[in-house]
């Protein structure tokens, strides 16, 4: 069985808090999609093997900057490596997901 690190355990306590004490509509609808948005993703990808982000936004028909917003949360909890390259003009980012499960955490604050 895999450990999780202190930050992504952190990350699923404060999730379930937030949802058994708060009662704020609009904030739990903006949860909900990013959840759903990074459950999505994290279907897609393949655990140890780097995939491009703006190829995964054109399969998934996501934006590539709401890829990224949950790549770097990821990252912040250690379920991610993100590498960042320059190309001329552009940012190009890799992303490699570790083999761990993903549980609902929070996108938004």
């Amino acid at each position: 069985m895999l450990q999780l690190s202190k930050g992504y355990k952190f990350a699923i306590l404060r999730n379930d808090y937030f949802w058994k004490n708060h009662y704020d509509k609009d904030r739990m609808r903006r949860e909900l999609n990013y959840n759903q948005r990074a459950f999505k993703i994290h279907s897609h990808i393949e655990p140890r093997k780097w995939c491009d982000a703006e190829n995964l936004s054109h399969e998934l028909q996501l934006d590539k900057r709401e890829i990224m917003f949950i790549a770097k949360k990821w990252k912040e909890y250690g379920l991610c490596e993100v590498i960042e390259r320059k190309e001329r003009y552009r940012i190009k980012y890799k992303i490699r997901t570790k083999k761990l499960k993903l549980y609902y955490l929070l996108y938004s604050s």
